[in-house]
């Protein structure tokens, strides 16, 4: 199971840097260690409560509205509050 999470986090990483953007979601699947689409779509939704193109297209509005990551925007907040 430990092993999943590696790979959605390794598929997160890639689906949130805006330098990946023009990368199809079959290789990010495949450079995560999954070869299954649907077992890559099932456990992303597990992890996420999101499908891969929901979790792309949230970080790609989220850093066009804040100029920044979710992850930087919330360590942000933190820090002035």
């Amino acid at each position: 199971m430990n092993k999943w999470f590696q790979n959605i986090d390794r598929a997160k990483e890639i689906l949130a840097d805006p330098e990946q953007y023009h990368r199809d979601i079959t290789d990010v699947a495949m450079d995560s260690g999954f070869y299954e689409m649907k077992k890559f779509n099932v456990e992303f939704r597990k992890a996420t409560d999101m499908a891969p193109l929901e979790y792309r297209a949230f970080h790609t509005q989220f850093r066009l509205v804040t100029g920044m990551s979710p992850e930087k925007y919330l360590q942000a907040q933190k820090k002035s509050a």
